[in-house]
This record gives structure tokens, sequence and C-alpha cells, in this order.
């Protein structure tokens, strides 16, 4: 199952094979259906992964639960996001002021309660960034116990609950997968409508990316979505971070090398790679999409066009049976799943890059690359390891927040004696391990001339503050990177290991080649499902099913027969469709590694071939390389003797 980035990636690449002259006028006009529609192409490239945002059938977590856990931090007046937005621009103005060392665009600052302002901010961004270890470890919880496919039951003696009960998500990927794009296919031929018709070749290019792809994403988990279902999300991220950087540089992996050319550090980020944009129907605003997540607000319904939902819910129909009344599949939810997907993509690839030490723009959303600071200004000293927001108090253990306004007016005093002070104002903002260890203090004694100011100091207080907010944005998009929620720095691929103190203090997490490149596990795969403890799940789930897991699921079976890199299964020469093609599945449930071919050579050959049936892969590879659809044949899961059978 690779990411929704690596599946542009094949979809941009095989438009380029279709628009090819030498591909004759038939794949010429799928081109250009796709190139006049290509929010639906792209949207259908995406594939099943729409369905990660459906409610469940069963009263259960969902990842779409846990994403509007993480959104709703973002959201409203005292949101991070609003909270940047509102800090850039106090600082933009400080900038001005300092420059110009404008007394009195300096005194009508203070006067309107700006530095209040800053404060009042400044303490909302620590208390937002020293909570989100905390959110993220109860995040964590949900995942380990809800987000588990019911279809590894607790005990071997337990029957398999049915599909009807399924995620949506599982029952595309697990069931009927070929069956579905078939029907997409007659529903959009049928209607005649050209952005059906994108949408569903763009979801053809789709299955072809995850049917070549999931078996190299499991080779680097060491098990399929059913058995590590959160491992799957990290890697599959760190995959789609280096596919854009590759591909974008361009870059070329020199053989028997890990070291890419040009290096990972001149790599594109994905992180401002706008992938929102690609599916993007009508013009969305996220501050009012995060709002209504915040108050628990309905999202706005018709963005997805009436006619596609209706469109996309007969073809499920079509393939899965009829639906269930008030189930997870409508035109209301579908609408919501698309937005919810657009929003996700905007929250994780959105970015800019970020210079939090000038006006540059761009800052208010957290989670891309942050340019390196300068050096302090003249006699600016601090101590760097007190701008942490992520620092607590080593005496309570309890997260600092900023101290009371405070204001020495000393220094002011010393420089002018006879200065009529009209006014004096300060803000503190409290960067450090405690009071004695440093405080960022803006101190203003406003007095009748500009003379009275220590434009000097003001220029290290405001370099102090940027510092802070640096470190803590840094920290932040490390820690979404480290556990599955975004994407990492094209830069820290070449990384061996990373530690996120506020999510497991002493801990390494494993990062670069461990989470990019595959492995060959020769017979053993596919592990057993991650244990549930929750210790082990926080630290475990972000490294190969050893240590952590006990064992591996009997048959063992092979997922993937090389050690190569994400290009090798996209549209790499040295894996040609010749060696199988996913068109024709083997006549039975594969025991030994099914090449298929890279993805691009097969979406080209499938969209060559629109008028056959097509094969029900499973498309997470689930218990080897290209699996077809199977289910447990005594109805039970036994990790030990799993009984595996083609699906009916």
């Amino acid at each position: 199952m690779p990411g929704i980035a690596t599946h542009f990636e094949v979809l941009t690449l095989t438009l380029q094979e279709l628009r090819k002259p030498t591909s004759g006028p038939a794949l010429n006009q799928v081109a250009n259906v796709m190139d006049a529609h290509p929010e639906f192409a792209h949207l259908g490239a995406i594939g099943p992964a729409i369905a990660d945002f459906l409610p469940s059938p069963a009263p259960r977590g969902t990842y779409l639960s846990v994403w509007t856990r993480i959104l709703r931090l973002l959201g409203g007046d005292l949101g991070l996001h609003n909270t940047l937005k509102q800090i850039e621009a106090l600082l933009c103005e400080m900038d001005d002021i300092l420059n110009d060392e404008d007394f009195d665009r300096l005194k009508a600052f203070s006067d309107r309660g700006d530095f209040d302002k800053v404060q009042d901010l400044s303490s909302n961004f620590a208390d937002i960034v020293q909570f989100i270890p905390d959110v993220a470890k109860e995040i964590a919880d949900t995942i380990r116990m809800e987000l588990r496919p019911n279809v590894c039951t607790a005990s071997k003696t337990d029957p398999v609950p049915g599909p009807e009960t399924w995620q949506i998500r599982d029952l595309l990927h697990w069931k009927h997968s070929g069956l579905f794009v078939k029907k997409l296919l007659a529903r959009a031929n049928a209607s005649g409508n050209p952005r059906h018709l994108a949408y569903a070749y763009g979801f053809v290019i789709g299955y072809s990316a995850n049917v070549c792809g999931a078996p190299f994403v499991n080779s680097t988990v060491g098990g399929p979505s059913r058995t590590q279902w959160w491992r799957q999300r990290l890697v599959k991220n760190w995959v789609d971070a280096w596919v854009y950087g590759f591909y974008r540089a361009p870059a070329t992996m020199p053989a028997g090398s890990d070291t890419p050319v040009p290096d990972y550090d001149t790599w594109p980020n994905l992180c401002d790679a706008n992938l929102q944009k690609r599916i993007e129907m009508g013009a969305l605003g996220p501050e009012d999409l995060l709002k209504k997540l915040k108050l628990s607000q309905p999202l706005p319904e018709h963005i997805l066009p009436d006619d596609f939902g209706q469109f996309w819910i007969d073809a499920f129909a079509d393939a899965y049976g009829p639906l269930t009344p008030n189930g997870p599949v409508s035109l209301v939810s579908l609408n919501h799943a698309y937005l919810m997907t657009w929003l996700v993509l905007w929250f994780q690839t959105s970015g800019q890059v970020v210079n939090w030490f000038n006006c540059s723009g761009g800052h208010a959303v957290p989670i891309c690359q942050f340019k390196e600071p300068p050096s302090p200004p003249g006699g600016c000293t601090f101590d760097p390891n007190a701008l942490d927001p992520f620092q607590k108090d080593p005496k309570t253990g309890k997260p600092l927040t900023p101290p009371k306004p405070h204001v020495d007016t000393a220094s002011i005093k010393k420089k002018k004696k006879c200065a009529l002070i009209t006014q004096i104002i300060g803000a503190v903002v409290f960067f450090g391990a405690s009071v004695a260890a440093g405080a960022v203090i803006f101190g203003i004694g406003t007095a009748n001339n500009a003379a009275a100011v220590d434009w000097k100091d003001l220029r290290c207080q405001l370099f102090k503050f940027r510092m802070y907010l640096f470190n803590g944005l840094q920290a932040l998009h490390e820690l979404l990177a480290i556990t599955g929620f975004g994407y990492p720095h094209a830069a820290i691929l070449k990384d061996e290991k990373i530690a996120i103190d506020a999510l497991a203090e002493g801990h390494t997490w494993k990062t670069g080649k461990a989470l990019v490149k595959s492995q060959i596990h020769d017979q053993t795969y596919p592990s057993k499902p991650l244990p549930t403890d929750r210790t082990i799940f926080l630290l475990g789930f972000n490294d190969e099913p050893d240590g952590f897991v006990p064992g591996f699921e009997t048959p063992r079976t092979v997922d993937c027969p090389a050690s190569v890199y994400p290009s090798f299964f996209i549209n790499e020469a040295g894996n040609p469709l010749s060696n199988g093609g996913i068109k024709t599945k083997p006549a039975s449930l594969p025991s030994s590694p099914f090449p298929v071919g890279n993805a691009v050579a097969n979406a080209v050959d499938l969209l060559t071939n629109l008028n056959r049936d097509f094969p029900d892969w499973n498309l997470d590879a689930d218990r080897g390389m290209s699996w077809a659809a199977w289910k447990f044949g005594a109805g039970l899961y036994d990790p030990d003797a799993v009984d595996s059978v083609p699906q009916t």
C-alpha cells in the first residue's frame, strides 16, 4: 500500500507514456481525458485510500477519528494554525519597527496592547506544543486498540468477523478489488461523463501502484496492514518522501550504493508540494474546515459533485452488494471523506520553506522545512538549551508556562535619567528550564524620545523568541514524521536514527534506509500482529518485527525478492512487465514470489486492455508478493497455521 504521493508519481509517469505518439491514438485519448480533468484523475489515482476517511460499520475508532483529533489542535481561534498566523503578523511588525528604530510606532504597538498579545499568543503556543506529546500518546492508545483490523482476532477459536463489519478501507483492499475497478469503468463508460472516465482511468493506475508497490512496502515493514497497521502508515510516508524527492531532483542510486546522486540534502521536500491542489474542486479554505472540526460542526456538503458521488456509490454497490440504510457509504460520507483527504494533504504538504528569522511569509503551517537560524545579533548571548518549548520543570516535571510580565527599568533610567517615562509595558516570554536558567523579556520603556529605548537589546529578545519558535516547530515536525502523521525532510533520509525525547526519552527511532529500502526476509514474513501492550506498541511500532513481535505467521512466505529502493517498483527497466504482469492472476495462491513488473508498465498495459476482467488482487499483498484476494479457510485466524483460500 504505497502512499498518495507515490500514487501521484505513478500517475505522472504513466501519463508521460500515454502521451507519446508511439503509444497510439487510443492511449493518447485516455491521456487527453485525464489531462482535461486532472483533479478527477488524481482523485482516482488515490484509489481505495479515500475510504480511510469513511466511517466505520462498527462502533470503534477509525483513521478518521484519529485525524480529527489532530486537526482540532490546529483549528479555531486558539488553535495552532491561527496562533502562528497572529504571531507572525506581530513579529513582522516588530521587525519593521526595529529596523527603522521608529519610536512612535513602538509606542503605538505597546499602546494597543500588542506586547500583551505577544505574551498571550506565545503562552498559548507553549501550551499546545507541550500538550501534543500527551495527545500523541493518547492517540497511540486508540491506534493500538481500535485501529487494529478486526480480521485478526484475539483467540484462535474466535471466528473472523464477516466483511460487513470491516472498515471500508479494508474491504476495498482485500475483497473484489478488480471487480470494483471493472464496475467503475462500466459505469463511467455508460455515463459518457469525461470526469467519471478520468477518475476510472486514474483508479486503474492506482490499482497498478498498489499491486506492484505493496510487496515493497511490506518488505520494509515486515508485515501487511492486517498485522502491522500503523508501521505501514509510517513507512509509506517515508517512501512517499523518497519517491517525491528522487523524481523531482532528479536523482539516481548508483549500483551497490545507498547514497544518491545528487545527495539527499539537495532533494526537494514533499512537505511543500501542495498535493491537495491536485484533487481540488473549487476554492477550499483550511481555516473554515479546521474551525468546523474544532466545533464538531458538519463539513460543507456537495463539494464533491453529487453526480460523481452517485457514480462512485453505484459502482461500489455493483461490486459489494446493496448499501445498508445509514451505513458508512453515502453521498454525505463520501463528500466528507474527500474533504478530509484534501485537508490532510493540506496539513502534510502545504508548507513553504520557512524562515522564522525574517518575514518571508508562509509560517502558519508548522510542518515543512525550516531554514537554519542566522547568527544572533551582536552582543546577544543565551543558552540554546533554554529555548526549547518541550522542556519541563526539572523539579516538578510539569510543563513550564510563561511567567507574568516583568519590566526591568534600570537600564532605561541609567541611559536617560531625565527622560519622562510616559509608559512602560513589558511582555515576557520564558523559554527555558527555569527562570534562573534564562528568560526572554520584551521589556519596552517608552519615554519621550527613542534614546530611552535599548534597540540592541530588543533585537536580541526578538531573536530569542524566534529561536524558541524555530526549535519548537522543528521538534514538532520530527514528532509528526516519526509517528506516521507527517513527511520527513528529504535531508534526514540519510540519517540512521532520531531521538524524540518528548515521545519517549532515551529511545531512538529508526529512520533513513531502514524505512525506505526493501529488505529480503527469506521466508520470515509476514509477522504476527503487533502486540497491543501499551509500552511495546509505543516503542516498537517503528521497528521491524523481531524483538517486539513474537514470531511470524506460518506458513511463512516471501514479500519482495530484492533489496531495492522504491524506483524499482515504479518504473525501473530492471523490473519489466515481462516479469509477469498483473492483468492475469496466478492459477492459485502463490507459495513463492510472483513478480509482476513495475507499476507504470502495468498501468499502460491495463489501460490498453480495458475490456477484460481485472484480477481480484489483495491490494495489500497480504500473505506475500502479489497475492490474490483470499480469506481464512476455516473462518478462524490461527497465526501458527494460517489457512488461506481464494475469496468468494
